[in-house]
């Protein structure tokens, strides 16, 4: 199901809209990204691991990975998540 074109459309969706309304504001993105997929806002550590997570693609991936590709991939990263997909 995480492989299929719908959700990787989704994703890209999102980041692109992250992106688009807080340019170079990572800790905002993240909070966005965890309200928009699982509803709670993300604790400090949580923050810190997503920001991780982007600059560490970025990094690792240099001519395959600019800001929207590395956002999209965290954003898919939410959308796999316990949280996400189950509800209690």
């Amino acid at each position: 199901m995480m492989n299929r074109e719908f959700v990787a459309e989704r994703a890209r969706n999102l980041a692109t809209k992250l992106l688009h309304d807080e340019a170079g504001n990572d800790a905002r993105h993240v909070k966005r990204a965890y309200l928009a997929t699982v509803n709670r806002a993300p604790a400090a550590d949580e923050i810190d691991t997503g920001r991780s997570y982007v600059a560490q693609l970025k990094q690792r991936f240099p001519d395959k990975t600019d800001d929207l590709n590395a956002w999209m991939s965290l954003c898919r990263v939410l959308m796999a998540s316990n949280d996400f997909i189950y509800l209690d």
